[in-house]
């Protein structure tokens, strides 16, 4: 699932969910994103409620983090339904979300 969008000075929040099947092996998961003015957060929530990953990007600097997961067998932490959030805050730039499951 891919994630994106570029902003021209908006504030939103909004809130979305996706699946991680229980027979999944390796998650990974991207965040990039720049900021002229304003700011833009992205976080990733567990099915369990626990923040997983929260960044907040502004004018500083660009953003490019990324993670992959080997999930081992018996951990089950990581199944179920996600929950990621967009908050911007008069934003003038742009973010990418990428969520790869294998």
């Amino acid at each position: 699932m891919t994630l994106s969008k570029n902003y021209n000075g908006q504030s939103i929040d909004k809130q979305g969910t996706f699946e991680v099947e229980d027979k999944i092996t390796k998650l990974k998961l991207s965040i990039e994103g720049h900021v002229n003015s304003g700011s833009i957060s992205v976080s990733l929530v567990l099915p369990d409620g626990i923040i997983y990953k929260s960044l907040t990007m502004d004018d500083s600097a660009d953003i490019q983090w990324s993670e992959s997961l080997n999930i081992k067998e018996g951990e089950t932490k990581y199944f179920g339904t996600w929950k990621y959030r967009i908050k911007t805050k008069l934003a003038d730039g742009s973010y990418h979300l990428s969520i790869n499951t294998y």
